[in-house]
Order: structure tokens, then C-alpha cells, then sequence
């Protein structure tokens, strides 16, 4: 029997790059750095929801010349999540993984960091596109203004307990609430060995200010040393 829903990937830009890149941009609400960064690792999920609304988009972007496919939920996880990447040499996407960067930091004191070390399994340091700002008990992630903005952290693995996907969102959302949520959105990591993977990560909804722009794009307030 065919899900009632599915996720939408796109597994290759085709011929018009620019319009494509420009509608990933658009649907997903990214800077044009941030879409260029993301596009640059297929296959990106763009959207998920019903078959009917996906037939409707897959239509919509195939026009461009944009290859997707139908990635029916729940996800089957790599069988070796530790690989390099696809046949073709792509990153692979990687629906369990999540890139934190604040308050569930590795060497964060937080309880609930502690709390998602021993759920989850440690990928590894890792960093994506983005500018980091200090809003005081936590750090908030906007997007890139340039090609030198990027937010350092770590990555996890919760294929083996996705249902904790459930209390890190009632988490950040605790933290600060609507209407100025943080909201879990797909991105693209960079691991220390160059490798890069689909991850989820927490963004700030918020406005911030400039003056609390943090330059190294690393959060260490209640952090250990490195």
C-alpha cells in the first residue's frame, strides 16, 4: 500500500541551475548563500507532506529541468553511516542526523546536552553555513551574509532513538517560545574530514542584534574547554 505522504529530494538541478536554486531558495526561505551552500550537497529534502502536494511540487521543479525522487517515511538509515558518500560520490542524506551548536554541545554543562550524549551517538565536530549571535542563555543561528560565515558544533545520530527528535524540539521551543521559535530545518554540515551530509539543525526565528554577532561562530558560554 502506498504512504499517504512522503519527503521530497532533489537529487540533481538539471540544466537550469539558476532557476532551481532560486526556487530552493524561495521554498525554503534561505539566503542565496545558504541555497547555493545547500544545493552544492544532493540530495537535499526540500519538502515533505502528502503524495498529493509532493506530486504537485515534483511537477513544478521537473519543469525547471530538476531531477527528485520520493523518500517515503520512515527512513531506512545507511546501512554504514560512517561512509564516504553515494557511487556517484554525493553526500549521503542522512534523515537522523543533527548538527547542535549551543546549549547541546559535546562540551556543553547543560543537562540536556548531557541528556542527548547518552541517547544519541557522537558523529563528530562539524560546521554549517550561518552567522551566530548571543542572545544571552543560548546561542541563536541565522543565516549566512557571505561565503566566510560559518557556525561551528557537533553532530549526532539518533537513528537509534528518533523519538528523542520529539523532546529536542519541545526543548528549544521551551527555550524561547512562539512567537519567536527556534525551528528544525534541513542544512548541510561539513565534517572535519570534509565530508558532508543532510542534517537537521535548529534556527532562531527571533530578530537579533549585530553587537551580539559572535565572529568565531562558536558558542562557548557554560562550555569546557576544548
Amino acid at each position: 500500500m502506498e504512504p499517504a505522504s512522503s519527503d521530497l529530494l532533489l537529487t540533481d538541478l538539471g540544466p537550469n541551475r539558476i532557476a532551481v536554486i532560486s526556487r530552493v531558495r524561495e521554498l525554503l526561505d534561505l539566503s542565496p548563500a545558504e541555497a547555493k551552500h545547500l544545493t552544492s550537497a544532493l540530495p537535499l529534502k526540500i519538502a515533505d507532506g502528502s503524495l498529493n502536494e509532493m506530486h504537485r511540487l515534483r511537477g513544478e521543479f521537473e519543469a525547471l529541468g530538476a531531477t527528485l525522487e520520493y523518500g517515503y517515511t520512515p527512513y531506512t538509515p545507511s546501512p554504514d553511516p560512517n561512509s564516504g558518500g553515494t557511487k556517484s560520490g554525493k553526500p549521503r542524506i542522512q534523515p537522523y542526523w543533527i548538527f547542535v551548536y549551543g546549549t547541546l554541545k559535546r562540551r556543553s554543562r547543560h543537562p540536556m546536552a548531557r541528556r542527548l550524549a547518552q541517547a544519541a551517538r557522537w558523529v563528530g565536530a562539524g560546521r554549517i553555513a550561518g552567522r551566530l549571535y548571543n542572545l544571552g542563555r543560548f546561542p541563536g543561528l541565522k543565516k549566512p551574509r557571505s561565503s566566510d560565515d560559518w557556525v561551528h558544533g557537533d553532530v549526532y545520530d539518533l537513528s537509534a532513538c528518533p523519538a528523542f527528535f520529539d523532546e529536542l524540539d519541545a526543548y528549544e521551543n521551551a527555550e524561547s517560545p512562539p512567537p519567536t521559535p527556534y525551528v528544525r530545518q534541513p542544512a548541510t554540515v561539513e565534517l572535519e574530514d570534509g565530508r558532508r551530509r543532510a542534517v537537521h539543525v535548529y534556527r532562531y526565528q527571533g530578530e537579533v542584534s549585530e553587537d551580539a554577532f559572535i565572529a568565531s561562530g562558536s558558542y562557548e558560554d557554560n562550555c569546557d574547554p576544548a
